[in-house]
């Protein structure tokens, strides 16, 4: 009877043991897997490029129209989860049948947590001009929240949507005209619209 006694107490010390290796095993490895996660968002101080498509809903720049264009942003982590830079791009603007060119600046604040794990929610605003290819000119705001999706540690696509706010000043009497030379400009429109934008970062 101690025998067996003796016996089952070895065996139950035996499983005790294995079971306090496997979760230990467990967490180390979880742990690292996070930590693997987590370095897939760029490190501070490193470049990132952006190159994206954008739709816009009616109200591109300030006068009611709707539009398509691509979109590049070049800049760096200033912070562990804050990107900064500065972009350009063309839109193809249907109501006017014009061009118009963007220069602004971009941010985006990256939101870190360890149970989103590859998919990492993100705030982003935009501020700068526009400058039309018939003529004009005016200034935009966006504000977007988004989702960025890593495949690789060098490659992501960040799907962003939100609202934007546009103006459009032009010379009198239109903008093909020799005769407005010197004229000043005024406004033809300020109004909200909405965008939809995919942007591979690199």
């Amino acid at each position: 009877m101690k025998k067996l006694t003796t016996i089952l107490s070895c065996m139950l010390l035996a499983v005790t043991a294995s079971a306090q290796v496997v979760t230990q095993t467990t967490t180390t490895t979880t742990r690292n897997d996070n930590t693997n996660l987590f370095e897939k968002i760029p490190e501070e101080g490193k470049y990132v490029g952006y190159a994206g498509i954008e739709i816009m809903s009616p109200g591109f720049f300030g006068d009611g129209g709707s539009a398509v264009g691509v979109t590049t942003t070049h800049g760096a982590m200033v912070r562990e989860t804050i990107f900064v830079g500065a972009g350009t791009g063309y839109f193809a603007d249907f109501h006017n049948k014009q061009g118009v060119i963007p220069i602004y600046g971009d941010i985006h604040y990256f939101f870190r947590s360890q149970y989103q794990r590859r998919i990492y929610p993100h705030i982003a605003g935009r501020l700068g001009a526009q400058i039309a290819t018939q003529g004009g000119a005016g200034a935009f705001g966006q504000i977007a929240i988004g989702l960025r999706v890593p495949f690789s540690e060098k490659f992501a696509m960040n799907l962003e949507v939100g609202p934007y706010y546009g103006t459009h000043y032009e010379r009198e009497h239109g903008n093909n005209e020799l005769s407005i030379s010197g004229k000043p400009f005024k406004s033809s429109g300020a109004k909200f619209a909405f965008f939809g934008r995919v942007n591979f970062e690199f």
